[in-house]
């Protein structure tokens, strides 16, 4: 999931400015410590971000999902109701009056 999500962001995904300098201080502070911090506690630092990176992502896939299926369920029972038809409504109007 998490290579078809980059390979669309590279196919559809728009730099910014902003996301430049965002991507620039992250790269900045990981040099920070990278010196600041031992073998350990880097290992302890990249498995909390990837426990939390892989939670974002599935909360950002839960939501997605949940609203599709919200859309879904609402088309579904919209559907369900005969739609409104100026042309039907007409011929309805025209065959009353004929039969008048």
């Amino acid at each position: 999931m998490y290579d078809y999500m980059i390979a669309l962001l590279e196919r559809f995904g728009i730099e910014t400015p902003e996301l430049s300098a965002r991507q620039a201080r992250a790269r900045a502070a990981e040099e920070k410590l990278k010196e600041k911090l031992d073998a350990e506690q880097r290992k302890l630092l990249l498995c909390l971000t990837d426990c939390h990176n892989t939670y974002r992502q599935e909360a950002a896939l839960s939501g997605f999902l949940s609203g599709w299926r919200l859309a879904n369920g609402i088309q579904n029972e919209l559907d369900a109701i005969p739609r409104f038809s100026i042309i039907d409504e007409d011929e309805a109007r025209m065959r009353e009056e004929g039969t008048e």
